[in-house]
């Protein structure tokens, strides 16, 4: 229903105003034109679930989300792109910078070597792409949550992660082998793909605002990161899936050495409003909390940290970087 090569238009207030006019009352015919202008396939029928598909959609766009640039010239709003404050295109935001190889490769390149801790580690790219230059800490607070294997899909139990949601062969495999108990199976196997230098990772389960109990899962012990003993801090959009962003930074600040960076990503606060992985709700599919940089920015330098953006980043239309020096 929403065309990847589509552009979709953050829009000022006047345009939203005639957005709203032009679909006060929605007519059939009008809602079938939509469809069909915003089809990128041939269309026979345009069934009840299409249409329920749209006026879903028309519900969004309502309340200030972003529609297609195709559907507002064909509701007979002209010049669309110059009523909108941001325009991006379906391919730009199809998929969540925080799985994009390229963009972790670009932000590891910027971290030098030594004892890194890596905040909400997951199954990402980063412990993998920073095993070749560092010691690795990955800490991720669901690695003993067990996969959940169900007949059409597997996923990591209280998470929104699925494992292969888009290839049945990938999940048949799982479930035949059965060699995946809990999170941190996964993100070994995913890493290991990877040719991750391994034993330079060192796995821990915990909460990163109390980064004083964790669990080392290598070693199977408890233990405790203490405070100046790590050279640096990785956090790839880690920020955006903690609630207590706050005290997860303030721990940032206590286990960094004196001189030492944290390297920290964040969405860009309008693009909750656009339809990243093509979901109107993806902050709440993917878990995800828009963090106001006005906000982050002062905490981070109440605790002591010199702030600076990342003025030459290629993302800047999606995503923040910030380089947090201690």
């Amino acid at each position: 229903m929403l065309p990847p090569r589509e552009e979709y238009a953050l829009l000022k207030t006047d345009a939203l105003r005639l957005l709203r006019a032009a679909l006060k009352n929605p007519r059939n015919d009008q809602i079938e034109d939509l469809f069909l202008a915003l089809a990128d396939f041939p269309v026979e029928e345009i069934t009840p679930e299409d249409r329920k598909l749209l006026l879903d959609n028309i519900s969004y766009w309502l309340k200030g989300y972003t529609p297609p640039v195709t559907a507002l010239k064909e509701l007979g709003i002209r010049n669309p792109e110059k009523k909108a404050a941001v325009i991006l295109r379906g391919e730009d935001i199809a998929v969540e910078p925080d799985v994009n190889y390229e963009f972790a490769r670009d932000f590891v390149s910027r971290v030098r070597g030594g004892k890194i801790l890596d905040i909400a580690s997951g199954f990402g790219w980063i412990p993998p792409l920073l095993s070749k230059k560092a010691r690795v800490l990955a800490l991720d607070k669901a690695y003993l949550n067990r996969v959940v294997y169900e007949e059409d899909r597997i996923y990591i139990e209280d998470t929104t992660i699925e494992l292969f949601p888009d290839s049945p062969s990938a999940r048949n495999y799982l479930r035949r082998e059965r060699k995946l108990r809990d999170y941190r199976d996964f993100a070994l196997l995913f890493w290991n793909s990877r040719q991750a230098d391994i034993d330079r990772i060192t796995l821990l389960q915990g909460d990163a605002s109390d980064l004083r109990r964790c669990r080392d899962l290598t070693r199977n012990q408890e233990c405790s990161i203490e405070d100046a003993s790590v050279d640096g801090v990785t956090c790839f959009f880690s920020f955006n899936h903690i609630p207590e962003w706050r005290a997860a930074l303030s721990e940032v600040y206590r286990v960094l050495k004196r001189g030492g960076d944290a390297w920290v990503t964040l969405y860009r606060e309008y693009l909750e409003k656009f339809p990243v992985k093509f979901a109107y709700n993806w902050t709440d599919q993917l878990g995800v909390k828009i963090v106001k940089i006005k906000d982050f920015r002062e905490q981070a330098e109440e605790l002591g940290f010199q702030v600076s953006p990342i003025k030459d980043y290629r993302g800047t239309t999606l995503y923040f970087l910030l380089r947090l020096k201690k």
